[in-house]
């Protein structure tokens, strides 16, 4: 009799535990999907972090420049500031801005030298000089200093066409000289602005004598153009 009791009560027990393990599992199939957080919010890649961070910034200075359309121009070189004073006036006139006029110093052609190169003493270059004038030749200078000491001048020319036939007088006399183009430094001027207006009729009056004058585009911010 005490066997059949301890045989129900073990049987309960085992009831007891296979029905709980269902409910669990029940309860666990019925279970919702957790949802997203009532404020919106939503995961974000970290490239999209990059990227709002880029969309973030300003344009740099260049596209900005570019994007007011603002254009900067120079005219020149002019040869005199009486010329650029002038072309100055006629671009304001046309509604250009930040018109200034600019001065550099460039290398120009000061004449064109005749001469025989130094020689390793003055008394050298004096039998040369003797030769020269005992043919005939009057026009010639043996130099006292400097670099070109002893050297035998023999004619300096505005241009290069008249040094050329110097050259070819001495070649008859059989002396092999050489020219040499002597440079100066002079002033030249530019025209510098800001716009896009039409200026074929001012490039016109600017040209003068062999100076090739002409309109160069130039970065704003060179000029002194802030164009934001």
């Amino acid at each position: 009799m005490r066997a059949f009791v301890l045989f129900l009560v073990l049987l309960n027990v085992v009831y007891w535990v296979v029905r709980h393990d269902r409910e669990v599992d029940a309860m666990g199939a019925r279970a919702p999907l957790a949802h997203p957080p009532a404020s919106g919010e939503r995961l974000v890649l970290l490239s999209e972090l990059g990227r709002d961070r880029t969309a973030g910034q300003g344009a740099s200075p260049a596209v900005s420049s570019a994007l007011t359309g603002l254009r900067c121009h120079a005219i020149g070189p002019l040869l005199s500031r009486e010329a650029a004073e002038r072309i100055s006036g006629h671009l304001e006139g046309a509604g250009a801005g930040h018109v200034r006029v600019t001065t550099e110093a460039r290398p120009v052609p000061a004449g064109f030298w005749v001469h025989l190169p130094p020689f390793p003493s003055r008394g050298e270059a004096e039998a040369v000089v003797s030769d020269l004038r005992a043919m005939g030749f009057r026009d010639y200078f043996v130099v006292p200093v400097g670099d070109q000491r002893n050297a035998v001048s023999l004619g300096l020319f505005s241009s290069r066409a008249r040094a050329l036939d110097r050259q070819k007088e001495l070649e008859g006399l059989g002396v092999e000289a050489q020219i040499e183009t002597r440079m100066r430094e002079e002033p030249v001027f530019h025209v510098e602005y800001s716009g896009d207006m039409d200026v074929e009729g001012i490039l016109g009056q600017a040209r003068q004598g062999d100076s090739v004058v002409r309109r160069m585009a130039v970065d704003c911010g060179e000029i002194g153009v802030n164009p934001r």
